[in-house]
């Protein structure tokens, strides 16, 4: 099983292609509590077809959203051969929480 559920704020201006199929991708901030301590990481996020669609017209920077995904991995080689892995989160359904501002 490959599912994820997340929440957060759009942290990027959502950028969208429509050239082929649709695709939206921006930047997730999501708080971190440990205690008295906050960290924020901040995720990948993908969106495709009717869903990019909805998210680029829909989502600004700030807005609160609740995201059910998969996680997806790739890698390339860098200038120096080493291998790098990233990762992204496919959205599969998303939500609005509170109102930015």
């Amino acid at each position: 099983m490959n599912k994820i559920c997340i929440s957060g704020r759009v942290a990027t201006q959502p950028r969208y292609s429509n050239s082929g199929s649709p695709r939206c991708e921006f930047l997730l901030a999501n708080d971190i509590f440990r205690g008295s301590e906050t960290s924020t990481g901040f995720y990948k996020m993908k969106g495709w077809g009717k869903l990019a669609e909805q998210l680029n017209r829909y989502i600004t920077v700030g807005a609160e959203i609740f995201v059910t995904g998969r996680l997806e991995q790739w890698r390339y080689e860098d200038e120096s051969g080493q291998t790098v892995y990233c990762n992204s989160i496919v959205i599969e359904r998303f939500d609005f929480g509170r109102k930015a501002g």
